[in-house]
């Protein structure tokens, strides 16, 4: 999975950086899933705006936005709501593959 980390009207530091790689461990589980995570975080008058692109393997997109006053209790929301969206869309797709039942090899 390719991460990358975005600041937009301010730097992102390392104390920061390293609490979002310690929270994005959390997704580990889907690295199998997920080719490429995208997240940037905006700074607006006196309000931080979290956005999150996921792509997965199967080419399906998810995206997340979360607002707040805090950039850490953005970057916590934002990353909480990724990994319950990337649970719920595994989920999903397991469910649509049961539906169809286990590939029956016919014989001639």
């Amino acid at each position: 999975m390719q991460r990358s980390i975005q600041g937009i009207h301010f730097t992102v530091k390392d104390s920061l950086r390293e609490h979002i790689e310690t929270k994005l461990a959390k997704l580990d589980y889907a690295d199998e899933y997920i080719v490429d995570l995208a997240l940037s975080l905006t700074r607006e008058a006196r309000q931080f705006t979290g956005d999150a692109n996921v792509h997965f393997r199967w080419g399906s997109t998810l995206h997340v936005t979360t607002n707040g006053h805090e950039v850490e209790t953005v970057t916590d929301q934002l990353l909480d709501k990724v990994s319950a969206a990337v649970t719920k869309e595994k989920d999903r797709l397991k469910t649509s593959h049961s539906r169809h039942g286990p590939a029956v090899e016919t014989t001639d």
